[in-house]
C-alpha cells in the first residue's frame, strides 16, 4: 500500500520569521541600551531619566544599525527591495518595537538602581503622596513662580526656574525650620545643579521667596581691573604655583631678552596662564617664531591667591555698592551692617577692614563679604544695588 507524502503549508513565510527574529532583536537591544542609560541616570542625578530621553537613546542604536545596513548591502532583508511595501513594513515594526521594549528598559533600569544604591523614591501627586501628607508623615513645599536672583552671583537660566517653578517637592516632617530649609538648598543643589539658593519661609511655613545663582567658574572672575590674563607656550617649573611672580623670557635669533613681569595663575603641561598689565598686553607676538622662558622671581610670601580661591569657592561672596545721598546706609556704623566689611573706598582712598565704629558717609564705595542671606538683607536696605 503506497503512503502519499503530505506536506503542510507554511504559515509563516522565510521572509516574515526573519523579520520578526530581527524585530525581536532590535527590540532587545533598544531595552538593554534604555535600561543601562536609566540605571546609570538615576544613580548620578538620583532622578529618573526623562521618558523621551530614555526612548530616544534607545531607538538611536537600532537605527544606526538598520542605516548601515542598508548602506553597506542595499538591502534590509531578501528579496525585499529596499524602497518597497516590505521594507517599510518591516523598518516601521523594528521602530515600533524598539519604542515600547526602550520603555520598559528605562522603568526596569531605574527600578534596579533604586534597590541597588538605596534610593527612596516617592512622587510629589497621586495616591500615595495623598496618603503620606494625610497621615502627617511628609510636608510638600510647592515652589513659587516667581524666582529670583541671589545677589553677588551669576543668575541661573531661565530654562532652569521654568523647571522649578510650581516643582512640589516632599520632605520630612519631623524637621525644624533651619533643618528643612538646609535640606532644601541641598536638594536643589544636588537635583538641579544649582550653585547658590536662598529661600525665605512664611508664616505658614511655605516658600515665600526663592533665589537662585550659579557659582562663578573659570580665572574669569579673579582678575582685576586693568590687569588681563595671557596663555604662553613656555616650559613652567614644576614647583611654581598660582600666585608666583614671574618673569617672560623671549628667545629669538640667538637672543634673549625680557618681554615683561606678571604673576602665574594656572599651569598646564606646556602652557601657562599669567596675569599682567594691561599696558604688557601689546609686546605678544604671535608671528614671532620664538620660544617664551618663564623664571620665578623672588617675593616674600602671601596668602592673597589662596584667598580669593577659598572666597570663591565659599558660599560667601564679595560685593559691592556706593553710598548715593540720602541713601539709608548712609550714617550707619560699620559693625551695623549685616555683612563684613572689608574695604571702604573713599576719596579715592582705601581703608582697609575699617573700625566697627566707623561712620559710612555718602560717595563711599563699601565692599562687604557675606552669605546670601546677609547680601540680601543689606540690598534690601540699601536704595543702591549691589555689584561683584
Amino acid at each position: 500500500m503506497n503512503v502519499l507524502p503530505v506536506v503542510a503549508p507554511a504559515f509563516v513565510s522565510e521572509w516574515t520569521h526573519t523579520a520578526l527574529l530581527n524585530i525581536l532583536g532590535f527590540g532587545l537591544l533598544a531595552g538593554v541600551m534604555a535600561m543601562g542609560t536609566a540605571f546609570v541616570y538615576r544613580r548620578a542625578t538620583i532622578r529618573p531619566i526623562p521618558v523621551g530621553t530614555a526612548v530616544v537613546l534607545g531607538v538611536a542604536f537600532p537605527s544606526l544599525l538598520l542605516v548601515i545596513e542598508a548602506i553597506m548591502q542595499g538591502i534590509l532583508i531578501e528579496p525585499s527591495p529596499l524602497i518597497g511595501y516590505a521594507s517599510g513594513l518591516y523598518i516601521l515594526g523594528v521602530f515600533t518595537g524598539s519604542v515600547l521594549a526602550s520603555a520598559t528598559g528605562r522603568h526596569v533600569g531605574d527600578h534596579l538602581a533604586c534597590g541597588v544604591f538605596d534610593i527612596t523614591t516617592l512622587e510629589a501627586g497621586g495616591s500615595v503622596a495623598e496618603l503620606v501628607r494625610s497621615a502627617e508623615l511628609a510636608v510638600s513645599l510647592t515652589v513659587p513662580d516667581r524666582i529670583g536672583d541671589v545677589p553677588g552671583y551669576p543668575p541661573v537660566g531661565p530654562e532652569r526656574k521654568r523647571v522649578l517653578a510650581g516643582e512640589t517637592l516632599l520632605f520630612p516632617r519631623r524637621l525644624s525650620l533651619e533643618e528643612l530649609e538646609d535640606r532644601l538648598c541641598r536638594r536643589l543643589e544636588e537635583d538641579y545643579g544649582i550653585g547658590q539658593v536662598h529661600v525665605e519661609f512664611g508664616s505658614d511655613g511655605g516658600i515665600e521667596r526663592l533665589a537662585l545663582g550659579r557659582r562663578s567658574t573659570g580665572l574669569s572672575s579673579t582678575v582685576p581691573p586693568e590687569t588681563g590674563l595671557i596663555a604662553v607656550e613656555c616650559d613652567p617649573s614644576p614647583r611654581s604655583s598660582a600666585g608666583d611672580p614671574v618673569e617672560l623670557w623671549l628667545d629669538s635669533d640667538g637672543e634673549r631678552h625680557l618681554v615683561t613681569t606678571g604673576q602665574l595663575r594656572s599651569t598646564a603641561d606646556d602652557v601657562a596662564s599669567v596675569l599682567i598689565d594691561d599696558g604688557g598686553l601689546g609686546v605678544f607676538d604671535a608671528d614671532d617664531g620664538g620660544s617664551y622662558r618663564l623664571t620665578t622671581r623672588s617675593d616674600s610670601p602671601h596668602d592673597a591667591h589662596h584667598l580669593v580661591g577659598l572666597i570663591q569657592t565659599a558660599d560667601e561672596t564679595v560685593t559691592k555698592t556706593t553710598v548715593e545721598p540720602d541713601d539709608p546706609l548712609d550714617g550707619e556704623f560699620v559693625d551695623w551692617l549685616p555683612a563684613t566689611v572689608l574695604v571702604l573706598e573713599r576719596a579715592g582712598e582705601l581703608v582697609a577692614f575699617p573700625d566697627g565704629r566707623e561712620t559710612i558717609r555718602a560717595d563711599d564705595t563699601v565692599y562687604a563679604f557675606g552669605l546670601p542671606a546677609d547680601i540680601e538683607t543689606l540690598c534690601k536696605r540699601s536704595e543702591t544695588s549691589l555689584s561683584t
